[in-house]
């Protein structure tokens, strides 16, 4: 079953949906590039339109419309119904961290004589 919630922001409705696993592998082979959350801020850079319509029915041009605090409330919608995708992704962090200290605590061993 899909988790879905309706954000009602007054002068628009947004869908907010939980994310499949084919939707994160397609997010993951594109291209984000050196997204800069400063730099977008200060209106240097777009904000990546797919992050938010991975997770929402936003379309690109509605997203630069939102206001902070839209955008706020959006983003905590998305952790809401997606929290077992934000448990996998932290716990998927915490064993790729344990992974490498092991290996570099392997390397740093002295080979048997």
């Amino acid at each position: 079953m899909r988790l879905e919630r309706v954000v009602d922001l007054g002068h628009m409705e947004v869908r907010v949906k939980e994310i499949t696993v084919g939707e994160l592998r397609n997010l993951l082979a594109q291209d984000l590039g050196e997204f800069n959350a400063m730099e977008w801020l200060a209106g240097r850079t777009a904000l990546p339109a797919n992050l938010l319509q991975a997770f929402t029915d936003l379309s690109a041009e509605k997203i630069p419309t939102l206001t902070f605090s839209e955008l706020q409330t959006i983003i905590e919608a998305v952790r809401a119904v997606n929290t077992a995708f934000f448990f996998v992704i932290e716990n998927m962090g915490l064993l790729a961290g344990f992974i490498r200290e092991m290996r570099a605590a392997g390397s740093k061993e002295s080979p048997p004589d």
